[in-house]
């Protein structure tokens, strides 16, 4: 599993110090950009050279606990399954201390250049299996 650390900074939390909801989902894919990096799948190199992407199709985030200004996150990312055409990752958020503050969901659709749902590129569906086993 690919682990990803963030700090959490002063513009991302309300006056009780607390993150903002929505920052979660905006921290899965902070980690989800060098998760796919780390295992060769630039997405920002997919998206310049080949013209397809890879948007977001449905995401779901649990709260369990507040994440709070100054902490170090530990963000977990993992391959929960994957399709023909799309690929569901997963996370989980533990604070500094280890304790579980979000686990949360991301599905993903290989889309062409006319952003029409394609087979993803077997090179890519091969590591992504790899991953999930």
């Amino acid at each position: 599993m690919f682990i990803f650390e963030k700090k959490v900074r002063f513009s991302e939390v309300d006056a009780a110090g607390v993150v903002f909801f929505a920052r979660a989902i905006e921290y899965f894919h902070m980690a989800y950009e060098d998760f796919m990096s780390s295992v060769d799948l630039d997405l920002h190199q997919q998206f310049i050279k080949a013209g397809t992407a890879l948007p977001v199709v449905h995401v779901e985030a649990d709260y369990k606990r507040p994440m709070k200004l100054g902490e170090i996150l530990s963000i977990h990312v993992g391959v929960e399954s994957v399709g023909t055409r799309s690929y569901t990752i997963q996370y989980q958020i533990d604070g500094p201390d280890g304790t579980l503050r979000v686990i949360g969901k991301s599905k993903h659709v290989f889309v062409d250049a006319n952003f029409k749902s394609a087979s993803l590129p077997d090179s890519m569906k091969q590591k992504l299996v790899e991953l999930n086993s």
